[in-house]
């Protein structure tokens, strides 16, 4: 599995990359489902971020790509989340946010290691 970190200014905590732009470099990645299992974060005002942090934290949420792309949109700020993909049973793709700050990409998949070195800030990363 290779692994793709994604840095931002660790100092102001900005992300030189958000959510949504990971998932739309994915596009044309083999992705079935996605499950969150894991999220904390400030939501837009007319979104429950709590109870949604309640649901995701006690039994994850399975969703399309259509669906995590428009749930994405309610967040202000995220500082954690924990997002994989998968194709059939066999997950594909890992996405976490490590305190606010970076974005590490888990893979097998080689078009998208391509597609992510693409973002702004990205590298690849060791695997231990």
């Amino acid at each position: 599995m290779d692994k793709i970190i994604i840095k931002g200014d660790s100092e102001s905590f900005n992300l030189s990359v958000n959510i949504q732009e990971i998932l739309k470099s994915l596009t044309g990645v083999l992705v079935d489902y996605w499950l969150i299992t894991y999220i904390y974060g400030i939501s837009n005002s007319d979104f429950d971020m709590l109870e949604f942090e309640r649901e995701i934290n006690s039994s994850g949420k399975k969703v399309s790509t259509e669906e995590l792309m428009k749930i994405c949109t309610n967040f202000r700020e995220l500082y954690d989340i924990t997002i994989s993909g998968y194709s059939g049973n066999i997950k594909s793709i890992e996405i976490e946010l490590l305190d606010g700050v970076e974005w590490e990409v888990f893979t097998i998949d080689k078009s998208a290691v391509k597609k992510l070195l693409a973002l702004e800030g990205s590298r690849v990363g060791r695997v231990v």
